[in-house]
């Protein structure tokens, strides 16, 4: 997890926070997104899974 301490139309700063490791499903490979909005909490996790056989 970073966060954004400047973002302009010039510059861009972050810093990082912590790790957080997606384990609460085996087929999780990595926690994409984490957002915050008052009580809401969103997460966007992604899976390394083919959607079609090849």
């Amino acid at each position: 997890m970073y966060l954004v301490e400047e973002l302009t139309p010039t510059s861009y700063k972050e810093t990082f926070v912590r790790y957080i490791e997606p384990d609460w499903e085996t087929d999780i490979d990595r926690l994409h997104t984490y957002n915050v909005y008052n009580e809401t909490v969103v997460l966007d996790v992604s899976r390394d899974k083919l959607r079609f056989r090849v």
